[in-house]
């Protein structure tokens, strides 16, 4: 991979943000990592030097991240970048909004900056290829999994949310290892999360119990367009990947 990915931080708190950008520039894929502590210099530094990627803090001490949204929407730029916004809220309505600004991603604070490396190199080079359609079209995969999930209610500060959202893009990747879920699937993504397959499931299966018991998954059909088998029972965890994969799937087909 070559050394071409270029990250802004926009983030008010020092330690944060020298924390994550060390740990940035020590990866060999990254080109240049800066800092800055405001939506104003934020915008003086994209006008001069391109970026690939704005890692935005949602709550700062003057302008808040959906000023700096709101301002990057006007702005005349030759290459726009895309934003992974972080924050400690996880509320649906701040999730929404900062998704419907143009978000690429959002994540619960605190994260691990490792995880963050991971999330900058989805965006930054999943994204461009992996597209849906059907109430999709011009999203990444991502985004669709983020707006399918919040549909539904999955609380995003649960462990669980992040290994969901990998495994059904394991399964887009491979449809073969949906049939080994505890042989491949747990393991792989253990391994991308540096945690036991044990703990990925049982953080999956939490994850859909939590979920189940707000709401029993009410919005299925609405969100899946058609009847789903699944609504009136509790999903098991491979049925609920298997359910969303296809859905995207079908998705991409459409495209």
């Amino acid at each position: 991979m070559s050394k071409n990915t270029n990250v802004l931080i926009l983030e008010d708190d020092r330690h944060t943000a020298n924390d994550l950008k060390h740990h940035l520039r020590g990866k060999d894929n990254m080109e240049y990592v800066e800092c800055v502590p405001s939506v104003e210099e934020a915008c003086q530094f994209l006008q001069v030097k391109p970026v690939d990627i704005v890692v935005l803090d949602l709550i700062m001490s003057s302008r808040d991240g959906y000023c700096f949204l709101e301002t990057l929407d006007h702005l005349t730029l030759q290459q726009k970048p895309h934003v992974i916004v972080t924050s400690a809220i996880d509320n649906e309505h701040a999730i929404r909004r900062a998704f419907d600004m143009g978000a690429k991603y959002y994540m619960i604070k605190p994260y691990e900056n490792e995880v963050m490396y991971r999330r900058i190199l989805d965006v930054c080079f999943s994204g461009a290829r992996q597209k849906g359609a059907a109430g999709g079209k011009g999203k990444t995969i991502d985004q669709r999994i983020m707006e399918i999930f919040l549909a539904l209610g999955i609380p995003p500060h649960l462990k669980g949310y992040q290994y969901l959202r990998t495994a059904i893009k394991m399964v887009l990747l491979d449809s073969t290892i949906i049939y080994s879920i505890t042989k491949k699937l747990y393991p792989s993504i253990a391994m991308e999360y540096s945690v036991t397959p044990t703990k990925v499931e049982l953080a999956i299966r939490h994850t859909l119990d939590v979920t189940w018991q707000r709401n029993k998954f009410e919005h299925l059909d609405q969100v899946f367009g058609c009847d789903v088998y699944l609504k009136n029972t509790k999903p098991t965890n491979g049925e609920f990947i298997a359910l969303v994969s296809d859905l995207l799937s079908f998705e991409q087909q459409q495209s």
